[in-house]
């Protein structure tokens, strides 16, 4: 959770979560506060640059989910991976 004041009113923010996932990996689910949520798999996209705010990245396969995060509550987030 967000600590001091925002000063700008907002209780909740989207955010966009994106997780680099090595080639022998597979994510296979995502919670969110112990909630499933949809998620995308991506694989490379040459020419995206680094630290982007898309879903892609130019050197590894990703995994990403956009969500609604309160600012005032801690939010856990739970990766399950498979090994190949």
């Amino acid at each position: 959770k967000s600590e001091g004041e925002l000063g700008d009113g907002i209780d909740a923010r989207f955010a966009l979560f994106k997780m680099h996932v090595r080639d022998k990996e597979k994510v296979v689910q995502i919670l969110v506060d112990g909630n499933p949520v949809r998620f995308a798999r991506h694989h490379h996209k040459k020419g995206e640059i680094p630290f982007s705010a898309s879903e892609w990245s130019s050197d590894s396969k990703t995994a990403a989910f956009k969500f609604r995060h309160d600012l005032k509550k801690d939010t856990l987030i739970q990766i399950f991976v498979e090994t190949k």
